[in-house]
């Protein structure tokens, strides 16, 4: 039996239809992330001691100089007070002065003496280095008190080390000594952290990440949220893993509602990103 006319035109027409049809839109698809801080401080004691005080816990907010951890300080302090006091007083330079004064004085009388046959040669010698030496032990008074200064603010950093303050304004996250422990100046004693923003950290194919290098953004959200936020492209890896054929990606995500930090996300990719990292047909040819 043949095909009819209208068949054959009707079959015509629905190809031409399919044909002239435009292909769908390439559709954005989304991969999962996680966020760490944006700023993150190990902070540790340059200097061994007992621990006498935390003032703060984990989680609280603090602000860049808030103390975290306080070492116990009373013997250091007094001996702070005592070079303060030694590095305020000025009783040795007067001294000094008035020995070298007295030594001017002498010598004086003794010129007058020599010019009048009173004193010998030796006499005025003594007298004019009576005046040498008043001069270097001046000298060396002065120099005693800027020493002494030195050794009140080399303490005084003593003291200061003995207190460490929070280097970033943020959270504590984290605490590793407690009162009355004796801190071990290679290991962190507290961590501050930072999320505001908060960094975006994923892993992608190269050939996906290659394509995100020139965007200046891509939209995140946290997966309870409905709503995408714009997150700024802040650097591609320019390492690939040699065995995984992945590039690191860093993102910042604003964060006015203070989520923590170490949650999943989703970050979705542009069509054109997440094309890149699919695999193409291979069309054999004879």
């Amino acid at each position: 039996m043949g095909i009819s006319a209208e068949f054959r035109k009707g079959w015509i027409v629905a190809a031409i239809l399919v044909l002239t049809m435009p292909l769908a839109a390439q559709s954005n698809e989304s991969t999962i992330a996680f966020t760490q801080p944006s700023r993150q401080s190990k902070v540790s004691f340059l200097i061994t001691g007992k621990v006498a005080k935390v003032p703060v816990v984990v989680g609280q907010q603090v602000k860049a100089g808030d103390t975290l951890i306080q070492l116990d300080d009373s013997v250091e302090r007094k001996t702070l007070q005592f070079l303060e006091l030694e590095a305020a007083s000025t009783l040795g330079i007067e001294a000094a002065q008035k020995e070298l004064e007295n030594a001017r004085v002498t010598l004086e009388r003794v010129e007058t003496m020599f010019e009048q046959n009173v004193a010998n040669e030796s006499e005025l010698l003594e007298a004019r280095l009576g005046v040498d030496i008043a001069e270097i032990r001046l000298r060396k008074a002065r120099e005693d008190h800027e020493l002494k200064k030195i050794e009140r603010d080399k303490q005084a950093e003593q003291v200061r080390q003995m207190n460490i303050t929070s280097p970033i304004d943020g959270f504590v996250a984290q605490i590793d000594v407690n009162e009355g422990e004796i801190v071990d100046p290679r290991q962190p004693a507290c961590t501050v952290v930072n999320n505001e923003p908060l960094w975006v950290e994923l892993t992608l194919p190269a050939a996906q990440a290659a394509r995100i290098e020139g965007l200046k953004s891509l939209r995140v959200r946290h997966l309870d949220e409905e709503n995408w936020t714009d997150s700024k492209v802040l650097f591609v890896s320019p390492v690939v893993d040699v065995s995984s054929d992945m590039r690191r990606v860093r993102l910042e995500m604003p964060n006015p509602h203070g989520r923590p930090s170490g949650l999943q996300v989703l970050v979705e990719l542009p069509a054109a990103v997440a094309e890149a990292g699919k695999p193409h047909a291979v069309i054999a040819r004879d």
